[in-house]
């Protein structure tokens, strides 16, 4: 499902790679850990833990808006878009 919906697939997986390397690879969090990564790999889980659980939901709920779905069911008061 993930694969189908590409602003999910960059909000888990492309955004806390590239959160990942900028603390990794930067001088942002020198001095937290003994290595940079250390400090960065729970910062970046928890990154994708939140993202996802705010986002994910109303991602997929635009998705079924779209392609008709809560109307099918009757969830809604609002047509499909288009």
């Amino acid at each position: 499902m993930m694969l189908s919906n590409g602003e999910q697939l960059v909000l888990a997986i492309v955004m806390p790679l590239i959160a990942l390397f900028a603390l990794t690879f930067t001088n942002l969090i020198d001095g937290v850990a003994e290595r940079n990564i250390d400090a960065a790999v729970p910062g970046v889980l928890a990154l994708c833990v939140v993202s996802t659980a705010f986002t994910g939901q109303g991602i997929g709920t635009g998705f079924d808006r779209r392609y008709g779905v809560l109307r099918m069911f009757s969830t809604t008061r609002w047509g499909a878009p288009g």
